[in-house]
Order: structure tokens, then C-alpha cells, then sequence
């Protein structure tokens, strides 16, 4: 399986994006559709960081769990976002009906696509993880809604933020390099795969947010992401909201490419900074976010910046939810009528 990125797919990103701008924003005067200039860059950086040619090979029974997996995400795109955020609905729909078989009477009406598009768009990285991670939750019903209800805290419930708040304080946060290196083990020894679903938190905000409304003129740092870690290396799946960029756009830029360990050493280097508390944002926390997430929050947050500046003081918080010796039939295990 070979990978490139090109600037005819680059080009059309920048595009699509400006278009989705437009239609959220259609009264933005040129001045405000200048301002989002930024995100062009990011793409632009995203496709030279990761335009690499490379070979994956397979395992001597084929194709490995973790190429599966990576198929099966890329055929959600096949028939392009909108299609892909419909089907997501239907997916969705299944799940929290206790079934892994897909109806025809899951999808959404048709009247409903504009709106479905929005709820289900694979910008918020909440949407991108629970995806990844109901694909790769053990193949029954229970693991799978588990997988689906994975979430962190809602912006419109005070109450339920106070208690994740509460959970948050009074519970460690988990150890990625830790959990990574031994997915890592398992995969060099076993050939098992392990796949990641990693939460990291901005408690301070989610306390102002709480406490004070003033809280909603800042960018939170939350994200959400996946890893996938094999024998032939590991692949981050992520997206970054609606200033940053899309699952689609991640994967048509290669940054879910397979990466090897050397980088693998440096990725848990930057993320063991950004699990460190600290007095205030700094240079070295926005670099390892920038190498860990592709985005440089200094350059789009903040005054006369597409987004809000970010919270001044630096809370995170970790949490890691693991998925042992992921089989085929668990990425293969919906079924679509």
C-alpha cells in the first residue's frame, strides 16, 4: 500500500474548507475570511511534515489487524464527507440500539442531511475518537456502547461538569508512555494490536466554565485521539475542530500515515510535557501541542485569530482507555443492510 499526498488534494482541502467557512459564517466580511488564512497554513505544514513515500508490508498471513482497521476508516470516505457523516448517523443510530447490524432505516431522512452534516461532522475530535474507538471495542454489543459513551464533559450541562470536575480531581491521571510502551511489547512479541483512546483535559477551563461565564471567551486545549500500535508501527488518528481540520483532511494529508518508533519516542516526549501542569501557556507547551496535534495554538487563538485565546493557566488531565489484542473480526464486526 503506497501513500502520497499531492497539492491537487491540498488545494482542494483549502477550498472545501473555505467553503464550510462561508456557509457557517455567510454574513463574514473578506476582513473576518482573511483571518481564517491560518488554517491554510496548517494544512499546508500537516501535508509537508507527513509527504513521505513508504511501503507497508504485510504479515505472513496477509494483511495485518491494523491495515484492516485503517481500510475500514478510509472507506467511510469513499463516497466523500457528507455521505460519510450520514452513515455515521446510521452507525450511531444502531449502536445505541444495542445492534452492530445497520438498517436501512438507520440513515437519516434525506431532509435532515444539512443538519446531519453538522452533527456529525468529523471536525470535533470527540466525533473522530468515538469512531476509531466502536471500530476497534471488542466485536459484542456491551464493549461497543461502552466504546460509544466514552465522552468527556458537556459545555450545556453545569451539573455534569462539576461531577466530571469532581472525578477528574480525585483520580490520577492515566501514564501514555506507559500504557504505549507496553502495546508496544505485546505487538514486537506477540503480534498483538492495541488500539489507544487517549483524553486530555483542560480542568481549568471546564472550572471557570463552571464558575463564571466569562470562561467562554477562551479556546479550550482538550482533545481527543487515537492510537494504533502494531508489530509494523503505530498511527494517530485525530481531527481538531472546526478551525483546525477534519478526520477526512488528516487522513487525505497522511497524517494518519504509519509511523515508526523513533517518532513514536518523540510523540510520548511532547505528550509527557503537555501532561505536566504548568503556571501558564508556554512556548514549549505550544510546540509539543503543535508536534503532537498539528496545531500551533498561538498562531490561530487569540486576538484578531480565527479562535479565542486559550485559558491562561495550564490544568491537564489524562485519561486512556485501552483496547487489547484487537482481532479482525472486531474492526470487521458491523454489518451494513
Amino acid at each position: 500500500m503506497s501513500v502520497k499526498s499531492d497539492d491537487g488534494g491540498l488545494a482542494q482541502l483549502i477550498e472545501e474548507c473555505l467553503a464550510r467557512y462561508k456557509l457557517n459564517f455567510p454574513d463574514a466580511t473578506p476582513e473576518e475570511i482573511l483571518l481564517y488564512r491560518p488554517r491554510y497554513m496548517m494544512l499546508l505544514r500537516i501535508q509537508k511534515r507527513h509527504e513521505v513515500y513508504f511501503s507497508e508490508s504485510t504479515t505472513s498471513s496477509g494483511v495485518s489487524v491494523s491495515q484492516i482497521l485503517h481500510i475500514e476508516i478510509l472507506k467511510f470516505f469513499t463516497q466523500g464527507t457528507l455521505q460519510a457523516s450520514m452513515k455515521f448517523a446510521a452507525l450511531a443510530n444502531a449502536v445505541v440500539h444495542s445492534r452492530l447490524n445497520i438498517l436501512p432505516a438507520d440513515y437519516p431522512p434525506e431532509h435532515t442531511r444539512e443538519q446531519i452534516a453538522i452533527d456529525f461532522a468529523f471536525t470535533p475530535c470527540q466525533k473522530t475518537s468515538k469512531l476509531i474507538r466502536i471500530f476497534a471495542a471488542p466485536s459484542n454489543v456491551e464493549s461497543v456502547l461502552e466504546a460509544f459513551n466514552f465522552t468527556s464533559q458537556d459545555p450545556k450541562d453545569s451539573d455534569r461538569n462539576m461531577k466530571y470536575l469532581n472525578f477528574m480531581k480525585r483520580t490520577p491521571s492515566s501514564d501514555l508512555s506507559a500504557l504505549f510502551e507496553r502495546a508496544k511489547a505485546a505487538a514486537l512479541d506477540g503480534g498483538s494490536v492495541t488500539v489507544l483512546g487517549v483524553r486530555l483535559e483542560d480542568m481549568e477551563l471546564i472550572e471557570r466554565r463552571h464558575k463564571e461565564s466569562i470562561a467562554m471567551a477562551f479556546t479550550f486545549f482538550t482533545h481527543q485521539f487515537v492510537l494504533c500500535i502494531a508489530r509494523e508501527g503505530f498511527r494517530v488518528y485525530q481531527s481538531w475542530g472546526a478551525i483546525g481540520y477534519g478526520l477526512n483532511e488528516y487522513l487525505t494529508l497522511n497524517g494518519t500515515r504509519l509511523r515508526n518508533w523513533t517518532e513514536a519516542v518523540e510523540f510520548l516526549k511532547a505528550f509527557k510535557l503537555l501532561s505536566r501542569p504548568q503556571t501558564q501557556w508556554s512556548q514549549a507547551i505550544n510546540n509539543a501541542y503543535e508536534y503532537c496535534f498539528e496545531i500551533n495554538i498561538l498562531e490561530l487563538c487569540g486576538d484578531g485569530k480565527p479562535g479565542n485565546p486559550i485559558v491562561p493557566v495550564y490544568r491537564p488531565w489524562v485519561q486512556v482507555v485501552e483496547y487489547k489484542d484487537v482481532k479482525a473480526s472486531d474492526v470487521t464486526k458491523f454489518t451494513w443492510s
